[in-house]
């Protein structure tokens, strides 16, 4: 191109095809081909429009126009050979394969013949007349040359255009194909229209079918399948199916989706302040009464509650509110599981129901957290998901009782009386571990599988580490031991993350002295190994905080056979690295949270977690980050150096 246009007489130069460029000359554009090396629309255009067509639209003193810009020698010249004089107040491409154009025409610009004609639209050929079927459809069914807007090509018998205000379609054949009856018809992503007439919206196909009804305020959104719609007389809200039928009537004054069901609702009113009885849907409703379908339309609750939340595909209905809450559990078929209950926890394979008396307000400590108040005066309730009693005896509750908790007054005297057997039910509410139970008792907790129904050991306090290991507690001594297993007597201060079942355990011998042993929680009856057989608790908390008191399981270079690796040998005792095949390696620890469970006789916290980052950079501060991750904040910044270790142990 530099070299064709080099020293030429053109002021700008745009390439627009390969052999076709715009040019611009005395400040005047044409199009000039390169294989022919000459101008084949001269520069006298105002502005040339490239659309990617083999034609360009022109415009002249404000006037519109179209040429070919096909070489003559071109095979196609003259079977698509445009040329439109620039006459037109605006042009569009209506179907380049076609070569039709939509104008805008003003008839006293075209001939004094036309001085009483109203300007409007039409559509023509390539070479500027009206097409005859087009203009034949305007005078037979509206006596008129015109149309009022631009047309929109969508197929050959699909032409959305206007006429008087109206919107419909017609076709290139020469005839009405949908009805001038439209105030406004716009494009869909699915590929057919919302249309509206007056203030109503709805769905028009490509067949001219109106498949959703032109009945509801709004446009019908993108997805119609269980769309949420408002009528535009009545104002109230249904919902569409795939088919845009009504699956819901429009009789609702509120519908909402939540989660996989939809909540419609009768009275109450939007309000714009804070308020606490805010609706649990979309917008600021208070008041209200509410019931619930499915994706079908289906109505599976029935209007009669205030509210509702939904948690794992259970719905949560509020009862009532008179002071304290209490809620129906539905599931998601809308039948009633149970209720009566204040407080609700959905666990795995089960449920946690709390049942509270109502609440005093002459209890003033209360006022500001109810469910504090609630899990005071009441207890909980543990059940599978067949409603059947997790611990204790086995009592199976019937699908849709009613719990209840009443307040009698007798010599003076008050007592709870709770409908269902007392026993069953938990002053405390059970910790909970995937499909695990730990319940409590005075000082005391064990563990129960919910599917099984096995219950551990008692112990002062229980922890999972993970499905079947627990961390257990008796007094101020830790261990760690398999949900089945048969009772033990916990000795250790300290232990590590165990790593395929097997962990560091520090046991106390005497005053400041402590022995590290490597114990298999598998196999208790058998001695532990010594790794360590004596040393100061204030050196203990150094391999601790450097990172040196852990062992790590991997494979060899082959893959092949497991090796165990520490981060520094000189820590353990002969025997035990010769015993175990001990080999260093500092780079399998470098990112990896190293936690320990500390007693009494190490930190002031009983059963406190702490993990630590090992770091092995030479200016690491571990004295520092020793005092913060014993002390917690209790005792204040790091204060320097000669920290009494002792004194915080005791």
């Amino acid at each position: 191109m530099n070299d064709i246009f080099t020293d030429s007489r053109f002021e700008e130069v745009q390439q627009l095809t390969n052999l076709v460029f715009l040019v611009k000359s005395n400040q005047k554009y044409g199009v000039y081909r390169t294989d022919i090396l000459s101008l084949i629309i001269p520069c006298e255009y105002d502005s040339i429009k490239y659309e990617g067509y083999d034609f360009v639209l022109l415009e002249k003193s404000g006037r519109w126009g179209a040429k070919s810009i096909l070489s003559s020698n071109d095979t196609e010249y003259q079977e698509r050979k445009v040329n439109i004089a620039t006459i037109y107040m605006d042009i569009k491409v209506l179907e380049a394969s076609n070569l039709s154009f939509s104008v805008k025409v003003d008839p006293k610009f075209i001939s004094p013949y036309f001085q009483d004609k109203t300007k409007g639209y039409t559509i023509i050929g390539k070479d500027g007349e009206v097409i005859y079927e087009f203009d034949r459809l305007l005078w037979s069914n509206f006596k008129s040359e015109y149309v009022d807007s631009h047309s929109k090509f969508y197929s050959l018998s699909l032409i959305k255009t206007s006429f008087r205000g109206k919107f419909g379609f017609i076709s290139l054949s020469g005839y009405v194909s949908v009805p001038f009856k439209y105030d406004e018809i716009e494009d869909r992503l699915d590929g057919d229209f919302n249309v509206r007439i007056g203030n109503s919206w709805g769905v028009l196909d490509r067949d001219g079918r109106e498949y959703v009804a032109i009945k509801y305020n709004f446009k019908i959104p993108k997805l119609i399948n269980n769309a949420i719609v408002e009528d535009s007389i009545s104002h109230k809200r249904g919902m569409l199916s795939s088919s845009g039928v009504e699956i819901a009537p429009t009789i609702y004054d509120w519908l909402f989706p939540l989660g996989d069901f939809y909540f419609f609702g009768f009275g109450g009113e939007v309000i714009d302040h804070i308020c606490e009885d805010y609706n649990f849907l979309g917008e600021k409703i208070s008041g209200g009464i509410w019931g619930c379908m499915d994706k079908t339309g289906k109505i599976i609750i029935d209007a009669k509650y205030p509210s509702y939340q939904v948690i794992n595909n259970y719905i949560l209905a509020e009862s009532s509110n008179c002071g304290y809450p209490k809620y129906d559990l539905y599931s998601s078929k809308g039948e009633l599981i149970m209720g009566g209950f204040s407080l609700f926890e959905k666990i795995e394979n089960g449920f946690l129901f709390f049942f509270g008396r109502p609440y005093d307000e002459s209890i003033g400590r209360y006022k500001s957290d109810k469910n504090k108040y609630l899990e005071k005066y009441g207890r909980w309730l543990c059940l599978d998901e067949n409603l059947i009693s997790i611990d204790g005896f086995l009592h199976q509750f019937k699908k849709g009782f009613i719990g209840d908790v009443k307040r009698e007054v007798k010599d003076g005297k008050a007592k709870d009386t709770y409908n269902m057997p007392l026993e069953l039910l938990k002053k405390e509410k059970p910790k909970v571990y995937k499909n695990y139970l730990i319940y409590k008792d005075g000082k005391k907790e064990w563990a129960t599988n919910i599917v099984s129904r096995e219950s551990s050991w008692v112990y002062d306090e229980i922890k999972f580490i993970d499905d079947e290991l627990m961390l257990v507690r008796e007094g101020d001594k830790f261990d760690l031991t398999r949900f089945t297993s048969i009772a033990i007597d916990p000795a250790y201060s300290l232990i590590t993350l165990p790593v395929d079942g097997k962990y560091f355990a520090v046991q106390t011998i005497e005053d400041r002295n402590c022995r590290v042993e490597l114990v298999d929680v598998d196999d208790k009856e058998k001695s532990p190994q010594i790794a360590i057989s004596c040393c100061l608790y204030e050196d203990l908390l150094q391999y601790v905080k450097k990172g040196k008191l852990l062992i790590v399981k991997k494979q060899d270079e082959n893959d092949n056979n497991i090796i165990r690796t520490v981060p520094d040998l000189s820590i353990f005792d002969n025997s035990f690295v010769k015993n175990l095949h001990l080999e260093i390696d500092n780079q399998s620890y470098l990112r990896k949270e190293i936690v320990y469970w500390f007693s009494k006789d190490i930190e002031n916290y009983v059963n406190r977690d702490s993990s630590f980052q090992y770091n092995p950079s030479e200016d690491y501060d571990y004295e520092k980050d020793t005092w913060d991750a014993m002390t917690g904040g209790m005792y204040g910044d790091y204060p320097g150096g000669d920290i009494d270790y002792e004194f915080l142990g005791e």
